[in-house]
C-alpha cells in the first residue's frame, strides 16, 4: 500500500482559494469591488497582513486589479478563473508528474537509441514477452502500470549501462502518478501498447535512429495523455451552482 505525504495547506492559500471560488461561484461579480482590507481581514478572521499576501497573489493572477485610491476589484471572466484553475492544477502536478516527465524527454530517446545498438536477442525477447503481457492486461480491461515499468526498465538493462541503470529506476519510481492518468483509459491504454510495439520493432531491427524518434514520440503521447485527462476532469468536475 502507497501513502502520499500530506502537503500542509498555508492560511494564504486558503484565503486565495475560498476568494477564487466565491469568483466561480458568482459571490463576486467581475468588476465588484472588494470590501477595505480591514473589513474584509474581519470578516474573513485572519490578519491583514495574511490578506495582503492572498490579494497579491490574486493580482498576479489576475484576478483582481487595484485602482489607486478606491480598493480592489474582480476582473476575470468565468472562463479566466477556469483557465487560472487549472494552471493551479498543472502546479501541484508539477514535482509529482512533470518533472518526471521532462527527465523521460532527455533521457529516455537516447537510451533507445543506444539499445538499437546493443541489445541482444535475449533483451529483445524479454520485451517482446512484456509487450504480450500488456496486451492481455488491455484485454482483461486492467491497467498495466507494472508491466510498462517492466519494459521501459529493460530497454535500460539492455544497454548495459548501471548508472543508467540507477537513475532509471529512481525515475521509473517517480512516474507511477503519470502512468495511472495516460493508462486509466481505454484509448490511453492502446496509444501506450503502441508507442511500445514501434519501440520494440525499431529496437529488435537494430535501427537506433528509428528507436529514439519512436520514443520521443511515445513519451509526447504519454504527455498528452496526462494534460488531456487533466483538462476532462476540470472540465467534468460538478459545479458549485
Amino acid at each position: 500500500m502507497k501513502f502520499e505525504p500530506i502537503r500542509p495547506i498555508s492560511l494564504v492559500d486558503m484565503i486565495v482559494h475560498r476568494l477564487e471560488e466565491m469568483m466561480l461561484q458568482g459571490e463576486l461579480s467581475p468588476g465588484e469591488r472588494l470590501p477595505p482590507e480591514r473589513d474584509l481581514a474581519r470578516s474573513m478572521q485572519v490578519s491583514r497582513t495574511s490578506l495582503r499576501q492572498a490579494l497579491a497573489i490574486l493580482k498576479n493572477r489576475g484576478l483582481i486589479h487595484v485602482r489607486a485610491g478606491s480598493g480592489s476589484y474582480t476582473q476575470a471572466e468565468p472562463g479566466a478563473l477556469v483557465i487560472t484553475d487549472l494552471a493551479g492544477e498543472l502546479g501541484s502536478f508539477k514535482e509529482r508528474v512533470l518533472n518526471p516527465m521532462e527527465v523521460r524527454r532527455l533521457l529516455e530517446p537516447q537510451i533507445a537509441r543506444l539499445a538499437g545498438e546493443r541489445a541482444t536477442s535475449e533483451d529483445v525477447e524479454i520485451m517482446a514477452l512484456l509487450i504480450a503481457a500488456q496486451e492481455r492486461q488491455a484485454a482483461a480491461g486492467k491497467i498495466f502500470i507494472e508491466e510498462d515499468i517492466a519494459f521501459h526498465q529493460q530497454i535500460v538493462i539492455s544497454i548495459n549501462n548501471q548508472i543508467l541503470l540507477r537513475i532509471m529506476d529512481d525515475v521509473q519510481l517517480r512516474l507511477r502518478d503519470s502512468r495511472e492518468i495516460s493508462l486509466s483509459s481505454p484509448a490511453g491504454a492502446q496509444a501506450s501498447l503502441e508507442g511500445h510495439k514501434r519501440i520494440y520493432d525499431a529496437i529488435r531491427n537494430h535501427q537506433p535512429d528509428a528507436a529514439y524518434e519512436a520514443m520521443a514520440n511515445h513519451i509526447e503521447t504519454v504527455a498528452n495523455l496526462i494534460l488531456a485527462n487533466l483538462t476532462h476532469e476540470r472540465r467534468s468536475a460538478p459545479s458549485h451552482d
